[in-house]
């Protein structure tokens, strides 16, 4: 699914292809080459800087997260 955001970092529109559901993914911005979080929502997506992404937003800390409470 493809979806017009703001770069959290420039500023400026960016397009971006989510796979589908609704898990966070890194993107990477067209015009300031950083990376950023965007997840989709109910009514649209959320966008986050990475360093401001809380974990259950941030793909990395996630996966790290749920990789720890397997282990329990």
């Amino acid at each position: 699914m493809r979806h017009e955001i703001l770069c959290p970092y420039c500023h400026e529109n960016q397009t971006v292809v989510h796979p589908g559901g609704y898990a966070p993914i890194h993107a990477e911005c067209m015009s300031c080459g950083k990376l950023f979080i965007m997840e989709p929502e109910r009514h649209g997506v959320a966008v986050y800087k990475v360093e401001d992404a809380p974990c259950c937003s941030d793909p990395d800390c996630l996966e790290t997260e749920l990789s720890a409470s397997e282990n329990d």
